[in-house]
């Protein structure tokens, strides 16, 4: 932490103008923590959000795969995708699903990764009897992962570390609620009871999920505001704000460039006089 820490004030302090952050909680880093004293400019990464429009999804891939993870009309879905390792929290989903499923045995989750912690989260949810409640599909392929997201109803985290967090948009992209740990790196994309909800507890996240399994109209609601936030955060309006951050530093290395010039030629004019 301390190296990344080194390098990163090190880049920001002797080469950038202008630095982009993509959320609020990584500019208090820079700001409170680095101390960084330039322009910081918050613009959340973009994607390419059409890829996971419902539109543009083939219907017979997302049966496919409901198939070969034998995925019933009847199951209601959650959807975890991520790195399985400590940081992401994962416990926290699988430990919820063990209530969730003794009041609903067709509520399902559904964990998309790989990660060092894979073995030990299986071993986890067999102690616990879920074998035939939470599906663990190990990695997906990058073109695959619409489908994931087109087989659920609902996309859950309970990680505190992410700087941003781009399967919450995925999720949204794909008309999919997302049901997210309270932390900033969330809350800049979600708006709570418009496009998801927040939870602290597992109690709370618990009551959050039968909410929405128990009112479909409500998760609808949900879905369809999700989807229209997600345009939001498309390749094509990162990129347009980006370009605004890059032309703002050429604009003032240019200025530079001049006082630098004037300045030289002022120092001439002085030598040339004495």
């Amino acid at each position: 932490k301390k190296l990344v820490e080194y390098f990163t004030k090190f880049y920001c302090d002797t080469t950038a103008t202008e630095l982009i952050v993509p959320t609020n909680k990584t500019y208090k880093l820079f700001k409170e923590k680095y101390h960084f004293e330039k322009n910081i400019h918050i613009i959340p990464t973009g994607i390419e959000v059409e890829r996971f429009y419902e539109e543009n999804i083939d219907k017979k891939e997302v049966n496919n795969l409901r198939k070969t993870l034998k995925i019933q009309k009847k199951d209601f879905i959650i959807l975890f995708v991520g790195r399985l390792a400590e940081e992401k929290n994962v416990e926290f989903l699988i430990e919820s699903q063990k209530v969730l499923s003794e009041k609903y045995n067709n509520i399902k989750l559904v964990i998309v990764g790989d990660g060092p912690d894979k073995e030990k989260y299986e071993e986890y949810s067999k102690k616990l009897g879920l074998t035939k409640n939470i599906i663990f599909t190990g990695k997906a392929a990058w073109g695959d992962m619409p489908y994931y997201y087109h087989i659920s109803n609902i996309f859950a985290t309970a990680s505190k570390t992410e700087t941003q967090g781009l399967t919450i948009i995925e999720a949204m992209a794909s008309n999919v609620t997302p049901v997210c740990m309270r932390d900033e790196a969330f809350q800049s994309m979600v708006t709570e009871e418009l496009n998801g909800l927040f939870f602290e507890t597992q109690k709370e996240y618990q009551n959050h999920i039968l909410n929405l399994y128990k009112n479909p109209e409500m998760l609808k609601k949900f879905n369809k505001q999700a989807r229209i936030q997600a345009e939001h955060y498309s390749s094509k309006n990162y990129a347009e704000r980006v370009l605004e951050v890059y032309n703002r530093a050429i604009k003032e290395k240019q200025a530079e460039n001049r006082f630098g010039l004037i300045s030289k030629i002022a120092k001439n004019i002085k030598e040339r006089m004495k």
